[in-house]
């Protein structure tokens, strides 16, 4: 099943996309605009199912809806109140409202869908969809590629340049300050060789970018160049710093390329704790020579390198204060001889933050592929590393009543590190007494996984053969929506959770869209994380 972050909504016949559907499509638009809402999508999508109520295993058309808004002003209630259709092509439709015109696309993709719900026919309670507005805080936790902060280098064309992959058009967002430089500057952006942004910014001031980037529509992944610029930054060696920099849509940063200096350095601000490790990984691209490599901690060497094609490793950089801030530099000699000599590939910062002791009930214990999943995910959006520790096989229990029997039955016996802060308890058995309840976490700290239940969600025929859901995903968004409860990650409103209405976020109940093979928290849920 094709699984997308972008809005969608479903027609009935792959040949027939009449007025009405549209109509309706058109007011489901994009999930991440602030006045569109879920529950009005809902409603949408009931409507269309009622006029094509067709077999549940007939195809349908998913039109995907890709809007290009100027600004908030311009998308008002009127589209809901007064639109025309005019078909341009077979996939290009024009909106006409009485206040703005807009051009909308659409995208077909013939496949089978239930055509009795949005998602699914049962949806557990722990684990759906509020009616609540999604805004953009609801887009998925981008990852953090600059970390704190992410020094320009000190030369009069600095660049960072990021090697970028991409199926569709997306978006830049990029935050940039000024550091030590005291004078105005052109900041520039370059896809390839074609310059797509260039502004005067100055000195003490913030700025915040939004930029497109046409890095094409032909559905296949295609790798750019994505370059930076602040000319002329070869006043200080801290003249200007990226504090936020993610793509928004079909693409993903893969490596950033060392600049063409003599000691070519990359220098991030990032956050230290217990344990904290460094992870990297450099290539050879058009360099023909094997160089020395230095990893630096606050102008500190920690190791040198003599790298011939490619090095990969692990650094253990010591104890830290909980959340100290420190700069990392990795530095190429010589990086002179060619442009894009070298790549950067990984680079990850990351402290011990959580331990959670897993103990299983015979014939549930967890995949192996969701620890490392959710493990991964940590620290590739944050430093704080979460570890998990399979313990014991423990005996089975049906269902597991309530907390109390919990608590006596399993945590007292079993939990080995009872009463320390840092350390959760999570149990993967068969029921909880709730049967919907695929996961239920209590006090903040302790985990009932109902796994039992989850691989009787995933192998619901419907679910699985119709929705394409698997155990190992299912497994996946509820231990993830768990382990972000013992990390207070959730909103409540009178002890009553109210989940995310993004359906691809983990917070989300458990539906078709999150049970997929890379589930993320939305930013706002993700920004919500405090560890013990």
């Amino acid at each position: 099943m094709n699984k997308s972050i972008s809005s969608s909504i479903y027609t009935g016949s792959k040949n027939i996309l009449p007025e009405n559907i549209l109509k309706e499509a058109a007011k489901a638009l994009n999930f991440s605009h602030p006045l569109i809402s879920q529950s009005d999508a809902k409603e949408d999508l009931n409507q269309i199912q009622t006029i094509h109520n067709e077999s549940i295993m007939n195809f349908s058309t998913d039109v995907r809806i890709i809007t290009d808004i100027k600004s908030e002003n311009e998308l008002t209630t009127s589209l809901y109140e007064k639109s025309t259709y005019e078909v341009e092509n077979n996939h290009t439709y024009t909106i006409q409202t009485k206040n703005t015109k807009q051009n909308i696309s659409t995208e077909i993709v013939e496949r089978p869908i239930y055509m009795y719900g949005t998602a699914l026919y049962v949806v557990p309670d722990d684990t759906s969809i509020s009616s609540t507005e999604v805004d953009d805080n609801l887009i998925p936790a981008p990852p953090q590629i600059v970390k704190e902060a992410h020094w320009f280098p000190k030369q009069s064309h600095a660049k960072l340049i990021y090697k970028i992959v991409a199926s569709d058009w997306s978006t830049l967002h990029v935050k940039l300050q000024s550091d030590q430089d005291i004078y105005a500057r052109y900041f520039r952006v370059y896809l390839g060789s074609l310059k797509v942004f260039e502004q005067i910014v100055y000195p003490g001031r913030t700025y915040d970018f939004t930029i497109g980037l046409p890095t094409g529509a032909s559905g296949f992944y295609t790798f750019h160049d994505l370059t930076l610029e602040i000319y002329s930054g070869g006043y200080t060696e801290f003249g200007w710093k990226i504090t936020s920099l993610w793509l928004q849509g079909p693409a993903a940063v893969i490596g950033e390329y060392f600049p063409r200096l003599s000691k070519a350095k990359l220098s991030w601000e990032v956050i230290y704790g217990p344990d904290t490790k460094l992870d990297f990984s450099i290539k050879r691209v058009n360099d023909k020579y094997s160089r020395y490599f230095t990893v630096y901690v606050d102008d500190q060497i920690v190791k040198d390198y003599t790298v011939y094609n490619q090095k990969q490793d692990t650094l253990s950089l010591g104890n830290y204060d909980k959340k100290s801030h420190h700069i990392v530099t990795l530095e190429i000699w010589s990086g002179s001889y060619v442009e894009k000599g070298w790549i950067l590939e990984l680079f990850r910062v990351h402290y011990a933050a959580l331990f959670v002791e897993i103990d299983y009930m015979p014939g549930h214990k967890p995949h192996e592929e969701t620890l490392n999943y959710i493990s991964e995910y940590y620290i590739n959006h944050g430093y704080e590393r979460v570890k998990f520790v399979v313990d014991d096989e423990v005996p089975a229990d049906d269902t597991i009543s309530d907390y109390n029997e919990f608590y006596n039955e399993y945590i007292k016996k079993y939990f080995d590190h009872l009463g320390k802060a840092k350390w959760k308890y999570c149990l993967f058995g068969q029921y909880y007494s709730i049967k919907d309840y695929l996961g239920v976490t209590f006090a903040k700290k302790y985990i009932f996984i109902a796994d039992q239940a989850c691989d009787n969600f995933a192998n619901n025929w419907f679910n699985h053969y119709i929705g394409g859901v698997t155990e190992v995903q299912v497994e996946k968004v509820v231990l993830m929506h768990e382990v972000g409860h013992t990390v207070h990650i959730g909103d409540f409103e009178d002890s009553t959770e109210i989940y995310c209405s993004n359906s691809f976020c983990v917070m989300a109940k458990v539906n078709w869209d999150n049970c997929d093979d890379s589930p993320y928290y939305c930013a706002h849920h993700w920004s919500q994380r405090k560890f013990p």
